[in-house]
């Protein structure tokens, strides 16, 4: 059964660790800041051929700013602290 996070959420309004387990399609920031929002945990896959990118530092130069950061290496990634 699927249900979204909206419908469900004030029925687990007074608990503190409710997970949704979603597929890696899900997996993108629109659906987790939506889900952390509600005070949610998520679980689930990022899909390998995911990009990741810094967050963009700005410039100060004319133009349009830039969209993405600088892309994570592997490297970089394997350095990152682990939330859980």
């Amino acid at each position: 059964m699927r249900m979204h996070p909206r419908v469900i959420a004030p029925v687990f309004s007074g608990e503190r660790n409710v997970f949704t387990l979603v597929d890696s399609w899900y997996m993108k920031w629109p659906y987790l800041r939506f889900v952390l929002s509600l005070g949610f945990h998520a679980i689930g896959q990022v899909r390998r051929d995911t990009a990741l990118y810094d967050i963009p530092v700005r410039s100060g130069k004319r133009g349009r700013p830039r969209q993405y950061g600088d892309k994570f290496t592997p490297d970089v990634v394997a350095s990152l602290p682990e939330h859980r």
